[in-house]
């Protein structure tokens, strides 16, 4: 399975996640000149903002040193 297929994965699977866990979705993959998001929800008043990392081993490193400013 190729990184793409395999992050697209990835993210239908925490977007599921999400919405039975109440979120509302508004944008997925939402583009901008500074990046992309992978996806914006609503939970309640809150507006959350989600990094979708998906791994199929740790070689890489934990998903979440994967992340950035």
């Amino acid at each position: 399975m190729s990184n793409k297929t395999f992050g697209n994965f990835g993210e239908s699977l925490a977007r599921e996640y999400l919405q039975k866990q109440g979120h509302r979705i508004l944008e997925v993959n939402f583009k901008n000149k500074l990046g992309e998001i992978d996806l914006i929800t609503q939970d309640g008043k809150i507006i959350c903002f989600v990094e979708v990392k998906a791994r199929q081993s740790l070689n890489q490193g934990q998903p979440y040193e994967a992340v950035n400013a």
